[in-house]
Formats: C-alpha cells, structure tokens, sequence
C-alpha cells in the first residue's frame, strides 16, 4: 500500500541521522514535503517501501529536490552502514548535478529569448526613419529610445509631393513584444495611407476605423500626425489623443497646443470623428514644432516626481539658438540627468520640425 507522510519522514530522518545530515533545526515534515517541486510530492505519496528499500533526498539549498531509491536482492534485504554513507554522497552528488543541469538549461533559454528579442530590436529599429529627409526651408530631427529591448513609441516622416511632408508620432499603450507588434501595424498603415490621404483629420479616421476592427481592444494607441507645407510655411495638424504639440517661437514665446482627439482603436466612429479637431499654424523662420511621447515629460527620479512639460519647455527655451540636433541631445541629456539613475519605465521619443526661412 502507498507510503504514508509520517512513515516516509520517519525513514528519512532516521536514515539523515545515521549520517549525521543537519535537519534538526527543518525537522517540520511539512516543510520538507512543500519544498519539494510537486511532481516529486505526487511521487513520494505513490511509493510502496519494504526493508529492501532505501529512500535517500536529495537537498538543494535546504529544499528536497529529489529523491533516490535503492533496492537490494531479495537474498540480502538489509543495508549496512557503508552502503549507506556511499548512497547518500551518491545523492548528494545528484542533487548537484541535476541543479547545475536545470540551471545550464535556465541561462540557455534565457540567451536564446535574449537572442530572439535582439532581432525583434533590429528589425523595429529598421522601421523607424534611418536618417532625416532634405526639406526645403525646413529642418527635420527625430529619435526613439526604448525602455526595454522592443517598445510601442513610433514617429515617421513621409514625402507625399514635392511640396508637402507628413509627420507622424505616436504611442501604444503597453510595453514589450505586442507594442511593438501594434507599432509594426501602425507603421504599415501609415505608409499606405499618407500620399493617399490630404488631410491629417481624414487618415486618422480612417486609421481608427481600421485599429477599431482589432479583436484586442485592449490594445490601443495615441498619435499626432501633420502635414507640412514647404510653400506655404503651415502645419496642419490632429491629434488623437497624444499629448501637446510645443510650437516655440524665439527665446521666450511659446504655444502649448492640445487639439481635441480621442485615442485610436478605443471606440467606433460615430464617437471619434466628432470629437477630432484639426488645427493650422503659420510658421515663420526660426519656429520650431515639437513632437513628444509621455516618456519624456513622465521620466522620474528617485524622489518620484516627474520631468513634466514645464521643464521640457524650459529646456527647449534656453537652448533654441541652437539646431534642432543640438537640442534634442541636450533635452535627452537633462532627462537623463533629472532621473539620476533611476529605471527608465517608457519609450523616449520626440520630433522636431523649424522653419529655416
């Protein structure tokens, strides 16, 4: 009949005093049993033990791991002493070696998704524009950091005609490997629908009503998307429920923009497109129109307060004698040194777009 608890730990704790095992201070059965994993706890209430029979565990780092069973002939039932010293160095030596062989096992798993997320970061990196296109008049910078090894910011540039250029930023709400998969959807969309679609209002109700569609509404996004007029000197602009658009004009003057919008993906279009807002704005030289992900302005430090959006606008002021390169260096070096070493939590990712002329 199966081993019953109280007769399995007596044979054990009776075998571990013969050879002087410090258990004394763990003698509670119930620990010991719910150390072990919970194959090895179904196995110990199946066992059917005779004095032929010698069960020896196997401890790692004070927790059963295992557990060996010898079994002498017939014609020789009892156990003497050495055979028992040698069976539980036998043992022990298990214990070791299975531990080090499950551990080997964890690190080449754990190089093997590091391995695979390398590549997903590559190939998300390889969507984003590699370097910035020659507008006429204007000069463009982007960047994208993400917090982990694949992240769900997203920003573009696309050249619709010889004289208008669309930009594009956005943020998918989440972290991780299906961000990124939502961001690599997005990015497809976009392309597609920016030579098509005139007006910023237009694609991102159209946009919508495709990311709505999605089984996942868990999943959802927010973006700005504008289109430049090099001629013209306008950017005409919605925002689906992204943070402000900065506009600065000169060292001290500044627009803080925040056109109505609701996230995309979130709900139908009979809820969407009422409440999405187009905006213009004249651009004259030196204006500069600044594009941002929450990760910037919500960076904190080890106090938990916040970068936040004044201190961004701060920032840009104090540096907008300089190129837009220049200043996106410095903006990600002040919120680098604002978190002072604390995790970064979220993708950094912002836009810039001046009028030279």
């Amino acid at each position: 009949m199966p081993l019953k608890l109280n007769t399995f730990m007596e044979k054990i704790f009776s075998f571990a005093n013969n050879i002087n095992f410090y258990l004394h201070s763990k003698n509670d059965e119930g620990f010991l049993i719910n150390s072990a994993p919970q194959n090895v706890q179904n196995k110990m209430f199946l066992l059917e033990l005779n004095l032929s029979e010698l069960i020896i565990p196997m401890f790692v780092k004070g927790k059963i791991f295992g557990f060996i069973s010898f079994r002498r002939h017939e014609d020789s039932p009892e156990f003497d002493d050495k055979q028992r010293h040698f069976a539980s160095i036998l043992a022990n030596q298990a214990a070791l070696a299975l531990e080090n062989a499950t551990l080997y096992d964890g690190l080449r798993e754990q190089e093997r998704l590091k391995r695979e997320l390398e590549i997903a970061r590559d190939i998300q990196k390889s969507l984003l524009p590699a370097t910035m296109p020659s507008v006429n008049g204007f000069q463009l910078d982007g960047v994208c950091i993400p917090a982990d090894e694949v992240g769900g910011d997203y920003f573009d540039i696309f050249q619709i005609d010889q004289n208008r250029t669309g930009i594009a930023i956005a943020d998918v709400s989440g972290k991780g490997t299906s961000a990124s998969f939502y961001m690599a959807e997005i990015k497809g969309m976009m392309s597609i629908m920016a030579p098509v679609y005139s007006s910023p209002k237009s694609l991102l109700i159209e946009l919508n009503r495709k990311l709505f569609g999605k089984p996942d509404r868990k999943v959802f996004a927010t973006m700005i998307y504008g289109i430049v007029d090099h001629k013209a000197k306008i950017f005409v602009f919605a925002r689906a429920g992204h943070n402000s658009l900065l506009v600065f004009r000169g060292d001290e003057e500044y627009e803080v923009l925040t056109p109505a919008g609701l996230g995309l993906g979130l709900t139908c279009e009979e809820k969407f497109n009422p409440k999405l807002e187009e905006k213009k704005i004249n651009l004259g030289p030196g204006d500069t129109v600044l594009l941002y992900t929450d990760g910037i302005t919500e960076t904190m430090n080890k106090h938990k307060d916040m970068f936040g959006e004044d201190r961004l606008i701060k920032v840009f002021s104090s540096n907008s004698r300089f190129d837009p390169v220049s200043i996106r260096d410095i903006i990600l070096k002040s919120v680098e040194e604002f978190a002072a070493g604390a995790k970064q939590h979220d993708d950094l990712t912002m836009v810039m777009c001046r009028c030279k002329e």
